[in-house]
């Protein structure tokens, strides 16, 4: 990608970013407001629970980023490549760091009596909140359901039906609405548990990690329909534990998370992909204006090619000719379906699909959640629809420059997602800090740890995260997993993918930014 081209691209995803950037900086501010600034949050979460709100823009961020990554490289194997290299790095440092500082006294660790072995298996695959392992730190139990994800979408690209975002999101929104009352909490925990159950919870995760490994093994390794079957083999695995053995927040979480990840990639197919259908026409094409006469777009000449066949598929379904009943249905579909491929058409029931599915989750935690009490209700209600708001107004705005440091801090959100918990842990382990403090010298201290997280997690940015991502590329390219799906069908024939025509949606420039992808 030559320089103009990686500068325009930045500008395109910096929005992204800078949702990233300030859904961290709430994450933060949640686990922080329980050491200073408590008349603050006691103000705030009377309506907001402002944790839960960033969380759900992160996974918002995911579900629309990350199928860009996977389909700008036509490849399931350059995909898992890309993404070890993003996320283990980081996630690796955490732990050691997070064992470092309990064993040093400076920091805590949930369940520390579980037997090492088992809690090693539940970080391999980074399933630890839906297997039997340990969430260290304990934000980490999000990378779980970002890890189920990719599991999932990994599955559905390898038989090329991954296109189909709005039917997932419904699935699981009807899922969370339907099952998360009667779903159970660390159904295969409990019963690994059970008395005379032995080493059950190590057994389990390493049923888990063996089954996944091999399923991406075959994934990563085979050139034939085995590597389908690998793939479809770990997304099964994965979509069991996330419905009957996770284990934090709530029985409905699973379902919730995995509407609101397909909901951002349905927002993507219509608004972020610069491919329609069939093609691989940039959103918004060059125009020459001045003394030589403006060009019309190919996605132009499309949409009036398609109104006619519309207008014709409409008027075949209404107003068939006599003994013409069996050529009129298939007209009228096809008019349906160019009517559906009319942009503003496609965009408007979109958003009217979008706003749908957020009713839905909201009133699947509001019932679900009644015994919570309604002060949970009105946190769970607020935190779902500004976070679906919020993402909304970043989408409205991302022609817009965005600050250059907005952006940045998006780039180090996923150290600053995994850090944080450790700085503030390292503040509760010092005692002569812990006395009354005045309002503003709460500021100041927690303007201080806000200045740290953020110097700690530039520097691991730089020192880890940058270095490995670019090794990762590099590791994709050695293996020749990094082409491009638009420039011939090799990539897709090496993975046992679909053929081109049903994957490629996203050109080169449709690649992740920097940070995790859609990781907090």
């Amino acid at each position: 990608m030559s320089q103009t081209a990686a500068t325009n691209h930045e500008r395109r995803l910096a929005w992204l970013d800078a949702l990233r950037g300030f859904a961290a900086l709430c994450v933060v501010f949640d686990h922080g407001s329980t050491l200073l600034l408590l008349p603050v949050r006691s103000f705030l979460y009377q309506w907001f629970n402002l944790g839960q709100y960033g969380v759900f823009v992160f996974f918002l961020v995911s579900g629309y980023i990350v199928p860009a990554s996977l389909e700008r490289k036509g490849s399931v194997r350059g995909f898992w490549i890309s993404r070890a290299f993003r996320l283990y790095p980081l996630f690796l440092l955490a732990l050691v760091l997070s064992a470092v500082a309990y064993e040093t006294g400076h920091g805590s660790v949930a369940n520390a009596g579980l037997h090492p072995l088992t809690a090693i298996l539940g970080w391999l695959f980074m399933m630890q909140n839906v297997a039997a392992g340990i969430n260290l730190p304990l934000v980490t139990w999000t990378l779980s359901y970002e890890m189920v994800f990719y599991l999932l979408l990994a599955g559905l690209f390898s038989w090329g039906v991954h296109r189909r975002s709005g039917w997932y999101a419904t699935a699981f929104a009807v899922g969370a609405v339907a099952l998360g009352g009667v779903l159970p909490m660390s159904a295969i925990g409990h019963w690994s548990n059970r008395p005379g159950g032995g080493e059950g919870p190590l057994v389990v995760n390493a049923v888990t990690d063996v089954l996944l490994l091999a399923g991406l093994g075959l994934t990563v390794l085979s050139r034939s329909w085995l590597s389908r079957a690998g793939a479809s083999l770990a997304a099964v695995v994965a979509l069991v534990l996330v419905t009957f053995n996770q284990s934090y927040p709530y029985p409905w979480s699973g379902c919730v998370i995995l509407a609101l990840m397909f909901t951002g990639t349905a927002i993507y197919r219509v608004w972020g992909d610069p491919a329609p259908r069939g093609g691989t026409t940039p959103l918004r094409p060059p125009r020459t204006e001045g003394l030589r006469p403006s060009v019309a777009s190919p996605r132009e000449d499309t949409q009036k090619a398609l109104a006619p066949r519309a207008v014709a598929g409409v008027r075949a379904l209404w107003l068939p000719s006599a003994g013409s009943a069996k050529a009129a249905l298939p007209r009228a579909l096809a008019g349906v379906r160019a009517l559906w491929e009319l942009p503003r058409l496609r965009r408007l029931a979109t958003a009217a699909f979008v706003v749908l599915v957020f009713a839905v989750l909201t009133i699947a935690g509001d019932w679900h959640g009644a015994h919570y009490g309604h002060h949970w209700q009105v946190q769970w209600t607020t935190s779902v629809l500004l976070a679906g708001a919020t993402f909304g107004v970043g989408l409205a705005v991302r022609r817009v420059r965005i600050p250059r440091w907005c952006a940045w801090l998006g780039v180090i959100s996923y150290s600053v997602y995994l850090l944080h918990p450790l700085v503030f842990d390292a503040y509760r382990s010092i005692p002569v800090l812990h006395r009354k403090h005045t309002m503003p010298d709460q500021y100041l201290f927690f303007a201080g740890l806000l200045a740290v997280i953020i110097g700690l997690s530039a520097l691991t940015y730089y020192l880890v995260e940058k270095p490995m991502q670019r090794l990762g590329r590099r590791v994709a390219a050695w293996a020749g997993y990094a082409t491009e799906t638009a420039s011939g069908d090799g990539a897709s024939a090496r993975d046992g993918a679909p053929p081109p025509a049903a994957s490629r949606s996203a050109s080169s420039s449709t690649a992740v930014a920097g940070g995790s992808g859609g990781s907090p």
